[in-house]
């Protein structure tokens, strides 16, 4: 089966071309032939690029599929596209199957780093994974079925931990309940964040045993039971109460859209010393 045809008889049970509308406000011209579209998302999501795609392909302009690529393709509406399959594929009773819990939704994400040879405002110096060349992540939800319901691209020197959350609020087909990542789509206000959002953050921790540990009551209550794993440190309740307005006004921010987490994150860790909004979901 080729990749044409899949994609013809995903849009006839889906719908999801309907995602990809003109961005024009005043002026909206007549709508591209279907086959057009087609073409765009194989030059882009298979790397060929649109001017070798318009070669390759048979009765396409050039001019015609750059035309379409510039005015009905962004970030925003392939994510819409993809809700769309994903809206569609949930539905399916085979999809219900792959979940070890019937009805309990678990996701992961993870990212991967390319590397960028082209000028990118979001590609970034980083020795560890590109030597002396530039990259970016892209990091990648999925739920037990296989679904994948959220992909975004971010720099390479950025923490995955914040668009991780970004991820569980943009889809509201995938509701999960639990999601996991590895140590890198990890850190303490990450389990605040997703605990007051309600999903339980289950990370895959490296080298655990040099993670701090802390407790709700003093470190010395548990030296006195004898435990063999003893907290670093005690929870200070007294700086959750001192910001618990914010705390919640910070959550329901995300919770509602009004900002994405990633941004929030980000502007918490700008400052020259650790704010004490960031400390408090610490």
């Amino acid at each position: 089966m080729s990749l044409l045809e899949v994609l013809t008889t995903i849009d006839q049970i889906s719908g999801f071309n309907t995602a990809f509308q003109h961005k024009g406000i005043d002026y909206l011209p007549p709508r591209p032939s279907e086959k057009l579209f087609f073409a765009t998302i194989i030059g882009l999501g298979c790397n060929i690029g649109i001017p070798k795609m318009s070669m390759i392909s048979k009765n396409i302009a050039a001019s015609a599929l750059q035309t379409t690529s510039v005015q009905y393709f962004s970030p925003d509406m392939t994510l819409k596209a993809n809700d769309l399959v994903v809206e569609f594929s949930n539905k399916l009773p085979l999809t219900d199957k792959f979940r070890i819990h019937p009805g309990f939704i678990h996701t992961s994400s993870d990212g991967q780093k390319y590397d960028v040879s082209v000028a990118s405002l979001r590609a970034a110096w980083s020795f560890k994974y590109f030597g002396s060349g530039k990259g970016v992540t892209v990091y990648s939800h999925l739920d037990e079925a296989g679904q994948l319901f959220y992909s975004t691209a971010f720099s390479s020197s950025d923490h995955e931990a914040p668009y991780m959350i970004d991820g569980l609020m943009h889809n509201r087909v995938i509701q999960s309940d639990a999601h996991s990542t590895d140590t890198g789509g990890f850190s303490e206000i990450i389990f605040a964040i997703t605990a007051l959002l309600g999903i339980a953050f289950r990370p895959r921790l490296a080298k655990i045993h040099e993670h701090n540990l802390f407790s709700i009551d003093s470190v010395s209550t548990y030296r006195d039971l004898g435990y063999q794993v003893k907290p670093d440190s005690k929870i200070n309740f007294e700086l959750i109460i001192e910001h618990w307005d914010e705390i919640l006004r910070f959550i329901t921010t995300i919770k509602l859209g009004y900002s994405k987490a990633s941004t929030l994150i980000r502007r918490l860790n700008s400052y020259s010393w650790q704010h004490p909004l960031y400390k408090a979901l610490k």
